[in-house]
């Protein structure tokens, strides 16, 4: 049986992530594309935009990209910096700064959320 160990579990949040990241994109693509069809259009695309539901996926974006990117930064301290040794430790405070920083937009989103 395949043990779920940080490297391993940090390494599946990375692509799940990327994965989310790269969504996304798209996503904000097919927006930008209604910019081009005329006010009608746009403002459809923004109505459904600013439901509570999409602020909520907007929400987990922000973590997602967070958490992608302080990654980031372990994922070169252990390759280039040689903190390998380290790296659990580095795990736990990457996800530690993430839920920090996560939480900080969702108490700067609430007002947003309840008003809708």
């Amino acid at each position: 049986m395949y043990r779920w160990h940080p490297g391993y579990l940090a390494w599946l949040l990375n692509r799940v992530t990327g994965l989310a990241v790269t969504l996304y994109l798209g996503v904000h693509i097919w927006v930008i594309h209604h910019l081009s069809q005329g006010r009608q259009g746009f403002d459809r695309v923004m109505h459904f935009i600013q439901s509570p539901v999409t602020m909520v996926f907007e929400l987990l974006l922000i973590g997602a990209v967070l958490y992608h990117g302080i990654n980031g930064v372990r994922i070169m301290l252990v390759e280039f910096a040689g903190v390998s040794r380290h790296q659990k430790v580095i795990f736990v405070g990457v996800l530690a700064f993430t839920g920090i920083l996560f939480l900080s937009a969702v108490v700067a989103a609430i007002p947003h959320l309840v008003s809708h």
